[in-house]
């Protein structure tokens, strides 16, 4: 434990400025010289967030936590009835580069997933396709919601470490939230890899993103304080979340229905 109070110390001290507002918090248990079981909190870096450990909390705001909840349940509806392709929700990502940091995304859509509705707090690539037989476990795309101080992480050192690790597609919902900006004004961003490289994806003529690899479209309400998902084939938009919905718990809900109804069907 004093090995792992040290570390913490050091990354302590490595903070930039005392006025640099923090990103989040770790928690370290130790036993005190009473025995007692305590805790140290210690701020996390820019570092920590890209590499984040069991336990780690960050601070992203009220508003970035919303959004994620929307983003999530659309594309949860959108694959609910998907065989072997599954939505992620804030997984770390561990590719088969172990050099890499392994950051958490916000969503993660995987094909030739065993069992796809099941979510995985690690997202182990190399893991999952040893125990895939379908095909290849591939990253269709990534999503993620920009936080006031962690914008230009995501819009930027993010985009690098996912086009590294082979993701077909990034988008991201930037909610236009700075340290001195705190009126959201919504925007996409997407991009799709090429040859290697990601390359920016225009909106077309009606102010639509098109996600060729998750057959989505994305757009920004005329006011930018909501976005829309919606399906490519049929042009419905996906139904918005209520206040206080649970994405994950609806899908759970789902998948056991889903395994009642085919049960009575077999005459389980």
């Amino acid at each position: 434990m004093s090995d792992m109070l040290n570390q913490a110390n050091s990354e302590m001290n490595s903070m930039s400025s005392p006025q640099t507002q923090p990103i989040g918090q770790r928690r370290l248990f130790y036993f005190n010289d009473n025995g007692q079981p305590a805790y140290q909190v210690y701020d996390l870096t820019v570092d920590d967030y890209l590499n984040p450990q069991p336990g780690d909390e960050f601070f992203h705001g009220e508003f970035h936590d919303h959004c994620t909840r929307v983003l999530a349940s659309m594309l949860l509806f959108h694959y609910r009835y998907s065989p072997n392709t599954g939505v992620q929700i804030r997984s770390k990502l561990v590719g088969t580069d172990r050099s890499l940091p392994q950051p958490v995304a916000d969503a993660v859509v995987v094909s030739h997933l065993v069992e796809p509705l099941r979510q995985r707090p690690i997202l182990d690539l190399a893991a999952e396709q040893a125990a895939s037989s379908e095909g290849e476990v591939a990253i269709r795309a990534i999503f993620e919601v920009t936080s006031p101080c962690l914008a230009d992480t995501i819009l930027e050192t993010k985009r690098t470490l996912y086009e590294r690790l082979g993701a077909a597609e990034y988008w991201v919902i930037d909610t236009g939230l700075r340290p001195d900006i705190v009126e959201p004004q919504l925007e996409i961003v997407g991009y799709q890899l090429r040859d290697g490289i990601f390359q920016p994806v225009a909106p077309n003529s009606e102010r639509r993103w098109e996600s060729k690899a998750c057959r989505i479209w994305l757009t920004v309400s005329e006011d930018r304080q909501s976005f829309q998902l919606g399906d490519l084939r049929t042009d419905a938009a996906f139904p918005v979340p209520e206040d206080g919905e649970d994405p994950m718990i609806s899908t759970e809900a789902e998948a056991s229905r889903r395994a009642q109804s085919i049960a009575g069907q077999l005459k389980f």
